[in-house]
């Protein structure tokens, strides 16, 4: 926004005026147990007071706290896994009508109940007897005194008027200079998202009237539409209704930071009254709404007590038990609560030191306060001598908790810590260099009235803080789930995740390298931090794929919504450009077998990219397998087969062995692993060894061994003048031999390549080899020395079958021959 567009500022020109002063009368229960320090139990009741005349209380039902804590620190789920997870933490139908017909047996009036509380009305006396009975299981309820001292009170996170200040050294941001200098995106929630939520916790009416949309025109932003801005009635709470104490402008401050903060977010403001229990009703009902169809992602409370006052019986033990019970709900329905820490430095409004509740519980995001200064950003922490009537010194709030024991997630930052510390985080406080709000105080001009204020205070910091964190989560299309509890990832992140603040003090500590408790871990850039709270999409693929074509599928957690898709294998890349990709992931193609990374990186409407991956197997082959086939020797008449099947991408579900004689099987067995047989052998016989291994995928691979046992010259059918003569050398002892012409020797054998077993000499002739009735070929015999246990391949044919082989003595003698003799020793068909 140009300066030009700025609204001109009133003559009040830094801070809010009168705070306002409110009281919390401490009525309240006990929901669970909390560990509190000896001094925080320091003139607390040991049971409940007797009171006199008709009261209100609120009987609590228990929820199991380790459920509520787990529960609150979840982050990356949707709000539909949240709701069913929390419902087996809400008490039951039986737990709740119990405490309704115990009350009603007492003469208690029941005025209101919800999954929580139920909330009684009648005399003290029977809701003291109550909540002595302990006749509700799973209930607890106490009754502390319903006055309070009149020096208690709840304040303001505001800060005061600085008028020594000159007015150059004034220097009013706005929402974009918040965005810029704490990186959230100002881009709007990607089309189809919902608009998210913001809440806030208020204790005064403010009687808006339009105010909201005079602030958006004199910033240049666009009217908000009526269901920006929602006010909502806690236990009766006139919504509409200035206290008289000015936490109307405290109200202003909130919703007017938020909406030029983040325009895109919607608002629900609840108006509570000044008691313990309207603070608890409040809550039980955010916790409620946000596990609406709608959830809340946030939510912003600016108010505060003394943790001190608690141990005068302002607010008790007890009532801080309560108060705690009921912001775990909140926070483990996914709501992020932020509160201002306070901006009286190390001290309290009294003047004592101290720190602020509920900044202080562990479960709330304690929020300090800083001077910003653009551009830059250059900042220091907010702290100043205060020149006002009230005379004392404003600044961040910070210090040591007395009512809770340092948390786990501060046990690295704040490692001699005994309480906890705060603030954690810290943004713009500083009323000079604060934000312009439009209100009217209902004063006279011109030191009233309508007109716009420049204000500032921890007041500013938690609301601003609220609203960027949800226009970072918003920017990602998370607008319906919230994210609960972040401590655990704000003391985790590296360090660039703040902008460290290591220059100025809160009357009390001074700020440095690192944490401190001035400004605590530093100002937040959310981009950063949101990246590690938002939990990626995941991709789901099959482990392992028969295919090279890889289906996938993503689950996009935490509500985000994601427009496009990019998918791949191999390295992720950097994120691009997602124009005209799909909007649903597609299926990846890889060119070989083995195992890929398949990756997915998904799109919202403003190009931010978020990339997950995952690996897969690809096998589309079946397994190999190692066959041997041994006979004796030398062609002897026994087989023996062994084989083996392994696969290295995927397992070996089934592995089959047939062994099939002259094509016909003869033996078979099954298993998933290797083996082995040994079969006589038949002369004259073709045998095969089939093994047909299959993965898991069902992928299947089917390999062969063969093995032959010859025909021995006994075999053959002879015609013509054949002799038979012994031999050591021949196979089965003995061989045929003819000399005249016309002589055959024929068999049918099962066979694709067809050898004869013979001998070959300087006196052997010729051959004519037949098959099936056709003459194939001529062959020598003859060799210049004797040879035997010849092989002569005679034919070969592509496959497998039955053929008639006869060979005929030519009785002729081939050249340099001596003689005629042709030798039969055998037949091998393999």
């Amino acid at each position: 926004m140009t300066s030009s567009a700025r609204p001109a500022l009133s003559a009040l020109t830094v801070g809010p005026r009168v705070r306002p002063r409110l009281v919390l009368a401490a009525v309240s229960a006990l929901a669970f147990s909390v560990s509190l320090p000896a001094t925080a139990m320091a003139g607390t009741p040991a049971g409940p007071s007797l009171v006199t005349g008709a009261t209100t209380a609120t009987l609590v039902l228990q929820a199991p706290e380790a459920q509520l804590g787990a529960l609150a620190s979840a982050h990356g789920i949707t709000r539909s896994d949240r709701r069913s997870r929390l419902a087996t933490s809400v008490p039951s139908a039986a737990t709740r009508s119990a405490a309704v017909a115990s009350a009603a047996a007492l003469g208690l009036t029941v005025e209101s109940s919800s999954a929580w509380s139920v909330v009684v009305h009648g005399k003290a006396s029977s809701i003291t007897r109550l909540a002595r009975s302990g006749r509700v299981a799973g209930a607890s309820l106490s009754v502390s005194p319903s006055l309070v001292p009149a020096a208690s009170s709840v304040v303001l996170g505001g800060g005061r008027q600085l008028d020594w200040q000159p007015a150059s050294l004034q220097q009013p941001h706005y929402g974009a200079d918040f965005r810029a200098a704490y990186t959230a995106s100002s881009a709007s929630p990607p089309v189809g998202a919902s608009r998210p939520i913001i809440a806030t916790l208020q204790f005064s009416g403010w009687n808006n009237s339009g105010e909201l949309a005079v602030e958006a025109a004199n910033l240049g932003l666009p009217a908000p539409a009526p269901s920006v801005y929602t006010a909502v009635s806690v236990d009766g709470a006139a919504p509409n209704l200035d206290d008289g104490n000015d936490g109307s402008g405290e109200v202003a401050l909130d919703q007017e930071s938020i909406y030029a903060t983040n325009p895109y977010a919607d608002q629900r403001a609840y108006f509570a009254g000044s008691t313990v229990q309207n603070e608890i009703d409040a809550y039980n009902l955010i916790a409620t709404d946000a596990l609406s169809s709608r959830g809340i992602m946030a939510l912003s409370i600016s108010w505060d007590v003394c943790e001190h006052d608690s141990n005068n019986l302002v607010l008790g033990a007890q009532e801080v038990a309560s108060v705690h019970a009921a912001i775990a709900k909140v926070v483990a329905a996914g709501v992020t609560i932020f509160a201002a820490s306070g901006d009286d430095g190390a001290t309290c409004y009294d003047g004592r030191p101290g720190v602020s509740f509920p900044a202080s519980d562990p479960l709330v995001v304690a929020v300090g306060g800083t001077t910003l200064m653009t551009p830059g950003p250059v900042e220091t922490a907010w702290g100043a001598v205060d020149n006002t009537a009230q005379s004392g010194f404003s600044g961040s709030g910070g210090g040591q908790s007395v009512l809770f024991p340092r948390p786990a997630y501060q046990a690295t930052a704040a490692p001699a810590a005994v309480g906890r510390e705060l603030p954690d985080i810290a943004a713009d406080g500083d009323p000079a260099t604060g934000f312009p709000v439009y209100h009217d105080d209902g004063g006279t001009p011109p030191n009233g009235g309508p007109g716009t204020y420049l204000v500032g205070g921890t007041s500013l910091s938690s609301p601003i803080s609220a609203a960027l964190m949800v226009a970072e989560l918003g920017s990602r299309g998370i607008t319906t789930g919230g994210v609960g509890d972040i401590h655990t990832v704000l003391y985790s992140a590296p360090a660039a995740s703040f902008r460290d603040i290591t220059v100025g003090s809160n009357n009390g500590y001074t700020a440095g390298p690192g944490f401190d408790m001035v400004t605590g871990l530093g100002a937040p850039n959310w981009q950063l931090l949101v990246n590690q709270l938002v939990a990626a999409p995941t991709v789901s693929v099959p482990p392992v794929n028969a295919s090279r074509t890889v289906p996938v599928t993503t689950a996009v957690p935490g509500g985000q919504t994601i427009g496009h898709w990019v998918t791949g294998y191999g390295t992720p890349p950097a994120c691009g450009n997602a124009t005209g990709k799909p909007t649903t992931p597609a299926a990846v193609t890889v060119p070989t077998d083995g195992k890929f990374t398949i990756w997915a990186a998904g799109y919202t409407s403003n190009q931010t990219c978020v990339i997950a991956s995952t690996t897969t197997t690809v096998d589309t082959t079946g397994p190999a397998a190692v066959l041997t086939a041994r006979l004796s020797s030398p062609v002897g008449h026994k087989i023996s087969y062994t084989w083996t099947a392994a696969d290295a991408l995927s397992s070996v579900a089934t592995v089959k062995a047939t062994v099939l004689r002259n094509g016909k099987p003869v033996w078979s067995a099954q298993g998933t692993g290797g083996g082995s047989v040994v079969l006589p052998g038949k002369l004259g016989s073709l045998y095969q060894l089939v093994v047909v291994a299959t993965d898991s995928l069902g992928n299947a691979s089917t390999m062969t061994r063969t093995a032959s046992v010859a025909f021995d010259d006994r075999n053959f059918a002879l015609s013509g003048t054949w002799a038979r003569a012994a031999s050591k050398s021949a196979f089965g002892g003995s061989v045929i031999v003819a000399t005249r012409k016309g002589a055959a020797a024929h068999l049918t054998a099962y066979g694709s390549t067809f050898t004869l077993l013979t001998r070959t000499c300087s006196t052997c002739g010729a051959v004519g080899v037949y098959v099936d009735g056709k003459h194939v070929r001529d062959v020598s015999l003859y060799s210049k020395a004797t040879r035997t246990a010849v092989s002569l391949r005679l034919t070969t044919f592509t496959t497998a079958k039955a053929h008639k082989i006869v060979v005929v003595a030519r009785g002729t003698k081939p050249a340099h021959s001596k003689g005629s003799a042709v030798f039969v020793d055998g037949l091998l068909a393999t």
